[in-house]
């Protein structure tokens, strides 16, 4: 007999399977590179990649009572030419209700005894068994012709307690759906036109498995259930965007091939999501799945061509991310705030790290952008208060976007590109611990705050380029001990560009401009500071 996950876990447990995950060591950890995961976020098997290329057939799959375990997401053949590229991958299991009905695990509480189910019903009938032994209530909607229209069947229970409610298809077809609220209207206490109708009985439900005819749990279809541990659904049960916005307790999103609109998300606010499971191809996003607490690993598939904007955003334990080399956009906010990560993969195609792409990104301590970089935006590294080295290329044309280090307080250095003309402001602002600067040599402004408060700066070497310097540009630089201007016409300077010097910085200034640059507007006093004059 085929071991059920149960029993496969408590045999790790008790120490056996000697040819069973993480690659025949008979243990599993999410620290592994393949992992196959169940509806429920329990990590069934793992490998290393090296093991997981010398499978010759897939795991066997899980048995749970009431369910039909349909196969793996992905087949052998599929994942390990993945894995072969890109070294990891999350795979997931389809599962059908064994009796082909709907279930949904509720859970009532004293006062909210009165549920109304809402159903999106396409030329169908329904009969609903509530879980409590009364009658079955038939709902028929033969003469609707979309899932949208959403057909509302009330029902009260007489006491509080767990019950599941079984859905039988008996013509027809149907989908879990969300209304214009952006909330769930699978449980409510009214029809969305009443006041906060489907806030009261979000809360009650624990759990859905999908049987037959069910076409999609569609855009916002459970969203705000904030009790929902998890969702079995067969590969025919397609997902549509924010399916699980603010669905705080689910573990784990096995998404079926196929579920691609143009506005594909996962769920915003699924604070205990870890994992997810992506199809083989799969079409375009909105956001993936930002604001969760648990999320440590991505592996997005093939076929994407951009990573959206905020896909990520605020995911603090997010560590790993594949991106294929298929993407050719990495779009702004994406990775935002997602303190934990530690390295990402930049795929070729990608030209531009986009405004606020790597903010707050904590744990990045080295990062090398691919000379395949022609633009970096405002603010992309801003808040790295862990990043110590950054190597830019000479590829690099643009990077007029403001704070793009701004407050790195561990940078080291700073080596800009010599194909630059023009940088943003406060580009290394508030960068507390860098020590060198070294300034492209045909720029010719640079802006206010550029360098501001670096007070670790020891020199700073003004290219001969340049006409003007921003308000507040060096501000607080206290450890400059040389500073050295190349043009033979001192710069404009805007105000406190140079205030809080240290008293001993000596100013160097080109042969024959020492009384220019002594007598110019807002230049350090040279009746405390020392000019000097030099020679090339």
């Amino acid at each position: 007999m085929e071991m059920t996950a149960k029993d496969f876990l408590l045999y790790q447990v008790l120490g056996g399977g000697g040819g069973g995950g993480g690659g025949g060591g008979g243990s599993v950890s999410e620290d592994d590179d393949v992992l196959f995961i169940d509806y429920d976020g329990t990590i069934l098997y793992s490998y290393s990649a090296e093991d997981f290329l010398a499978l010759t057939e897939m795991p066997a799959n899980p048995e749970h009572t009431g369910l039909v375990a349909q196969g793996w997401n992905w087949t052998l053949a599929e994942a390990q030419e993945y894995v072969e590229k890109y070294g990891m991958l999350d795979i997931g299991q389809y599962y059908l209700t064994q009796s082909g009905d709907t279930e949904i695990d509720i859970k009532l509480t004293e006062g909210r005894l009165s549920p109304v189910l809402g159903l999106g019903i396409n030329r169908g009938e329904v009969q609903v068994d509530w879980g409590d032994g009364t009658p079955v209530t038939t709902v028929n909607a033969s003469s609707s012709t979309s899932y949208t229209t959403i057909t509302y069947s009330p029902h009260t229970y007489e006491a509080p307690g767990t019950y599941t409610i079984k859905l039988h298809i008996v013509y027809g077809s149907m989908s879990i759906n969300g209304q214009s609220s952006h909330r769930s209207t699978l449980l409510t206490n009214g029809t969305p036109s009443a006041t906060n109708a489907t806030a009261a009985y979000e809360g009650a439900i624990t759990a859905v498995r999908v049987g037959n005819a069910v076409a999609s749990i569609g855009q916002y279809g459970l969203a705000y259930c904030r009790a929902l541990r998890y969702v079995a659904s067969p590969y025919s049960c397609q997902y549509q965007a924010h399916a699980f916005d603010e669905c705080f307790e689910i573990r784990h999103v096995t998404i079926p091939e196929g579920s691609e609109d143009n506005n594909f998300s996962v769920g915003i606010r699924c604070h205990e999501l870890k994992s997810i499971s992506f199809p083989k191809t799969m079409g375009s996003f909105s956001n993936v799945c930002n604001y969760s607490e648990s999320l440590r690993r991505v592996c997005f598939p093939e076929g994407i061509t951009y990573v959206p904007a905020n896909a990520f955003q605020n995911c603090t334990a997010l560590r790993k991310v594949v991106i294929p080399n298929s993407v050719a956009d990495i779009r702004s906010y994406a990775f935002c705030s997602c303190k934990s990560l530690a390295e990402v993969n930049i795929p070729s195609l990608v030209t531009a790290l986009k405004s606020n792409v790597f903010a707050y990104c904590e744990s990045l301590v080295e990062f090398s952008i691919p000379d395949t970089i022609r633009t970096i935006e405002g603010n992309a590294f801003n808040q790295c208060t862990g990043l110590r080295r950054v190597s830019i290329p000479d590829t690099i044309t643009s990077m007029t976007g403001n704070s793009i280090f701004g407050s790195c307080v561990t940078l080291e250095e700073g080596i800009l590109p010599d194909g630059l003309t023009a940088i943003g402001e406060s580009m290394f602002g508030y960068c507390t611990a860098i020590r060198r600067i070294k300034l492209p040599s045909g720029i010719t402004s640079i802006p206010s705050s550029f360098a501001v408060s670096c007070s670790e700066l020891t020199s700073m070497d003004i290219p001969a380029s340049v006409t003007s310097i921003g308000g507040n540009a060096f501000q607080s630089a206290r450890s400059m001990g040389v500073l050295r201007f190349r043009p033979q016409t001192p710069p404009t300077l805007g105000s406190y560009v140079f205030s809080d010097l240290a008293p001993d910085c000596i100013i160097e200034v080109p042969a024959g401009s020492l009384s220019a640059y002594t007598s110019a507007t807002n230049y350090p006093d040279p009746a405390t500071y020392t000019y000097r004059e030099f020679t090339e």
